[in-house]
């Protein structure tokens, strides 16, 4: 789940939501090794963008990673590029799939990699007709080839540092890593990670004692609540100039609260202005559960996360 090209360039002009945070620290200059483990680098583009360089058939190519993304997308454009072509009905991948209540091809990746991992071939969902112009221009900046999701991430078990800028993915089903004790004498939260019917990632939390769910989503580049739910609070909120939306959704004005009292998990998150915005029922409604927000990069960098699709956890600290 994303929010369109067009909110994201509001943000950016602003300059009143949306900042550079991400200049680089010092505990990001080298990436790690771990056995059984390949380690790939990230960095943080335009917008607060997680951006991973893959090669796609011996192509160089640009993946945002969107934790927040049920399935891999790439581009209409570049698949043709990069002899990615769609399947037929006979395929056993099918020939279509539908994303966010619009129906999208599926095309076939002869071979991906990514710095030290080797993910083989595999099916991939296309984004736009195949054959036509580029199909969003979400892509152009940064030259974003497509989406690296949650089906390609929870395939090969990834560790995703955010704060050093490194995605571990899991080599072969020998060892484990003891991310949680290793965490833990770092004196970080562990708050657990629970997949939804929607493929979407929710963490508990709580709002002014109020117990709440929030996706976990590094495709967001900003924390978003619910308004209706922050209103209900009490919370006093300051409008914006910035209007929004998410995918497929109509736009909505987004406003700034000034929270002192969310917590993830037991993890008290430090006072800050978080952005507000009415949210659309597919971001909302997710089975069995409702969410109340989206838990973005911005809040992920800053508080050190590490999301564990191995162990199912998002430590914080």
């Amino acid at each position: 789940m994303r929010f369109r090209q067009s909110l994201l360039c509001a943000v950016l002009m602003t300059g009143a939501i949306c900042s550079p945070l991400f200049a680089r620290s010092d505990d990001a200059s080298r990436v790690p090794h771990l056995p059984g483990y390949a380690a790939v680098p990230v960095r943080y583009g335009l917008i607060n963008r997680m951006l991973l360089v893959a090669m796609v058939n011996g192509h160089k190519a640009t993946f945002m990673v969107d934790t927040g993304a049920a399935r891999s997308l790439l581009d209409a454009g570049f698949a043709r590029t990069f002899g990615v072509k769609p399947l037929g009905e006979d395929s056993p991948y099918g020939a279509r799939t539908d994303v966010n209540g619009t129906s999208a091809q599926i095309g076939f990746i002869n071979h991906l990699t990514a710095g030290e991992m080797d993910f083989g071939g595999g099916p991939i969902v296309i984004n736009g007709e195949y054959g036509k112009e580029r199909a969003s221009s979400f892509y152009h900046r940064d030259e974003i080839a497509g989406v690296l999701g949650a089906d390609i991430l929870t395939r090969y078990k990834a560790v995703i540092n955010c704060r050093q800028r490194v995605i571990f993915f899991k080599l072969n089903d020998s060892g484990r890593l003891q991310l949680a004790r290793f965490c833990a004498s770092q004196h970080f939260a562990r708050v657990p990670l629970r997949e939804e019917v929607t493929r979407s990632f929710t963490v508990p939390a709580s709002l002014r004692g109020h117990p709440i769910r929030l996706i976990v989503d590094t495709g967001a580049p900003l924390t978003l609540l619910d308004q209706d739910l922050v209103k209900s609070l009490g919370i006093p909120l300051k409008p914006t100039r910035v209007v929004g939306a998410f995918i497929n959704s109509t736009a909505s004005a987004v406003s700034l609260g000034q929270f002192s009292d969310l917590q993830i998990g037991d993890f008290r998150l430090a006072r800050q202005k978080l952005t507000v915005s009415e949210l659309p029922e597919f971001v909302v409604e997710l089975g069995k559960v409702n969410s109340a927000g989206v838990l973005g990069i911005d809040s992920l960098v800053s508080n050190r996360a590490i999301i564990d699709f191995e162990g199912m956890n998002l430590f914080l600290k």
